[in-house]
């Protein structure tokens, strides 16, 4: 392993942290270490599997940036959320890199769990 892999630390937030976590867990990994900023839950039961995959299959037929607002709309955010969150959400999203994020959510989707 050479010196840029061994020094890589991932970090990820939300689902990126189940990402960097998974990382930081391989056996190969030179540092099992990772940075978790407000991790997703660590379920990964079928059902949850299936949701993941199905909100990927969303991502390529109408866009990251649309599978956002569908599910903020109907997913993520509460009625009793402040009102103008999911707008705060939404363009928060919208600044970042459209490839790194369609790249990071196929690496979480490809990620299976352990049986045991």
């Amino acid at each position: 392993m050479g010196l840029a892999q061994s020094s890589i630390i991932p970090i990820g937030h939300s689902l990126g942290g189940l990402l960097a976590l998974e990382l930081a867990a391989r056996p190969d990994a030179a540092h099992p270490l990772a940075i978790l900023i407000d991790p997703a839950p660590l379920i990964r039961s079928p059902s949850v599997q299936r949701s993941l995959a199905r909100t990927q299959q969303m991502i390529r037929e109408v866009g990251r940036r649309r599978t956002q607002q569908i599910l903020g709309d109907k997913v993520f955010f509460r009625r009793t959320d402040p009102p103008e969150l999911p707008d705060d959400v939404q363009r928060i999203a919208a600044r970042t890199d459209e490839e790194a994020a369609i790249r990071t959510w196929d690496a979480i989707v490809a990620i299976r769990p352990k049986s045991h």
